[in-house]
């Protein structure tokens, strides 16, 4: 089993960016480490800086679900999934139960495995 990554948070990136935009703060807890050297490279121009405050506005305005998606994605996937799964598990109807398993494969939230595992365990 695969190790997690904890969740980045939303509030914390606009605050790194914010005040930590003219180093690149933000990126490198956002994982963008190429952003974040450039970042550091052209401090003194002050167009990190810029950069970060658009940033910071960016991070203010978007939806938690927005910020998951685009940082978090894998974390938020799973999470997803777990909500769909356990959702599933208090209903009767397989065919409808098995539907929404195939509609989660389609979208590539869950492999081909994971639909079958899935499904193996509801027709039990």
């Amino acid at each position: 089993m695969q190790k997690s990554t904890p969740m980045k948070k939303r509030l914390i990136a606009a605050a790194m960016s914010l005040f930590g935009g003219t180093w690149g703060v933000h990126h490198f807890y956002l994982g963008n480490f190429g952003k974040g050297v450039l970042s550091v490279i052209f401090s003194w121009t002050g167009i990190p800086t810029i950069i970060g405050l658009v940033d910071a506005v960016k991070f203010l305005t978007m939806t938690d679900e927005q910020f998951d998606v685009k940082y978090n994605f894998e974390e938020y996937k799973k999470k997803i999934i777990e909500e769909e799964f356990r959702k599933n598990l208090f209903h009767k109807d397989i065919g409808s139960e098995l539907e929404k398993l195939a509609q989660l494969m389609e979208k590539g939230y869950i492999t081909f495995e994971e639909f079958e595992r899935r499904k193996a365990k509801l027709l039990q």
